[in-house]
């Protein structure tokens, strides 16, 4: 059988930034912080980092990246291993704003119809490399259309 990876978005960071910042340094990610006071990311004072996993402790060396998976837990990966596995997925998702119903996505592409062209060719110069819904979730933002007045478009 055959099996396609779902695609999902993670956070990771670069060994060698982290291991530059000390425990103090606000920057410092908070999972990399909350994993240290816990004993399972540790600063080897050598510019590595070991990850403890549950298969065991992992060396995160220079140009690793560090990623927290879905669960929460972290695990080093080698840079080839992230380049042809990850791309970097812009801000513009925001963690804040609640992900997007099929109703929503409907009543956007209307707006987005009846929008200027003008305005949406703008959207689509600020939105360049954006997904469908990082652009809708954006111009949500923008126009300030909650999902009441969504909801009274359909």
């Amino acid at each position: 059988m055959k099996f396609r990876k779902k695609p999902v978005v993670v956070n990771a960071w670069p060994v060698d930034e982290l291991t530059q910042m000390p425990f103090s340094n606000p920057n410092l990610p908070q999972a990399i912080r909350d994993a240290a006071n816990a004993g399972v990311y540790i600063h080897n004072g050598n510019g590595t980092a070991t990850i403890r996993t549950l298969e065991g402790d992992h060396l995160a060396s220079k140009g690793d990246w560090v990623i927290q998976g879905v669960a929460g837990e972290l695990y080093p990966c080698k840079p080839d291993v992230f380049a042809a596995t990850y791309e970097r997925v812009e801000d513009a998702e925001d963690p804040d704003v609640p992900p997007l119903t099929e109703a929503e996505i409907r009543a956007f592409e209307r707006i987005m119809w009846v929008l200027s062209p003008s305005i949406t060719k703008r959207i689509d110069e600020i939105g360049s490399g954006m997904t469908t819904d990082q652009k809708i979730t954006y111009i949500r933002k923008l126009v300030g259309v909650d999902p009441d007045t969504i909801q009274a478009m359909l």
